[in-house]
């Protein structure tokens, strides 16, 4: 036996089952959020813990009808520890950037473009979107190197995601590599990170204060993410477009609010949030 089951599928309606049954063996359950809102993961609004981890107090507003009776532990996400250690260390940065200039041709500006699962609530026509404002970036004259970032290689295999890889094919400046570095590593030499909407990648990327930029695959973003600015959320090719014109301004004209993205998503970024855990 044991005192204290930390449980991290929140979004799996069996895990109220199996509190009920620890509750009465006597164990504690320790529960870890999402990244997710009402709109998307309406699952959460139903979730049954002793304790529940929350990353920020954007979500706690989000769910604050549905979580009032739920014991929250405002740990914050301990995963954002790691890209926090990786983005403050000058030696561990050079190294990336060395490594990176072997592999591919050295560029002004470095961009991540993260894309999300293939779940059905992803809008194929929104991956379509994506795509066309990438063939866009292709026609202009930028000095860029874009990483294409997948959950899985395995992605690429759908219709609509071939035409990802047939871009990398076609000129040097997008990059498929998920064998050289880790998705923090990108992170924290990149000028400008674009995430989906409900991605982890949003917290990390204002964590450690880039430009961060969401596309809404699922239509759901403007619900919760319009008082971050109106530039904060792409649609549109055209907007993935502005989004690479940016760089050259170090997006001085664009209307994003990224300070309190950083507040609102993170109730940490002091690099301790694994210990809070561990408290927890």
């Amino acid at each position: 036996l044991y005192d204290v089951e930390l449980v991290r599928d929140d979004y799996n309606a069996g895990h109220v089952v199996n509190s009920l049954i620890c509750r009465k063996r006597n164990i504690k359950t320790l529960g870890i959020q999402h990244t997710a809102s009402p709109y998307d993961a309406p699952q959460l609004a139903f979730v049954e813990f002793d304790h529940y981890c929350s990353y920020g107090k954007l979500y706690e507003e989000l769910f604050s009808l549905f979580w009032d009776e739920q014991k929250i532990l405002s740990t914050g996400r301990e995963g954002l520890d790691w890209v926090i250690e990786i983005y403050k260390d000058p030696a561990y940065i050079d190294t990336l950037k060395e490594r990176m200039g072997k592999l591919y041709q050295e560029r002004k500006y470095t961009v991540v473009v993260l894309f999300p699962g293939v779940a059905e609530r992803c809008l194929i026509n929104r991956w379509k979107e994506m795509f066309r404002g990438l063939e866009m970036v292709q026609a202009l004259d930028l000095d860029v190197n874009v990483f294409l970032r997948f959950r899985s290689m395995e992605h690429l295999e759908y219709e609509y995601t071939r035409c990802f890889k047939d871009l990398t094919e076609s000129d040097p400046r997008f990059i498929l590599d998920h064998d050289n570095f880790l998705t923090q590593d990108l992170m924290a030499v990149s000028d400008l990170i674009i995430t989906p909407n409900a991605s982890l990648g949003i917290n990390e990327a204002s964590a450690i204060d880039k430009a961060v930029l969401t596309f809404d695959y699922t239509n759901t973003a403007t619900l919760y993410f319009d008082g971050f600015g109106n530039d904060f959320v792409m649609t549109a090719a055209e907007q993935v477009k502005r989004a690479f014109m940016g760089l050259k301004n170090s997006f001085g004209d664009f209307d994003c609010d990224w300070s309190r993205l950083k507040e609102f998503l993170n109730h940490h970024t002091d690099g301790r949030n694994c210990e809070r855990l561990r408290d927890a």
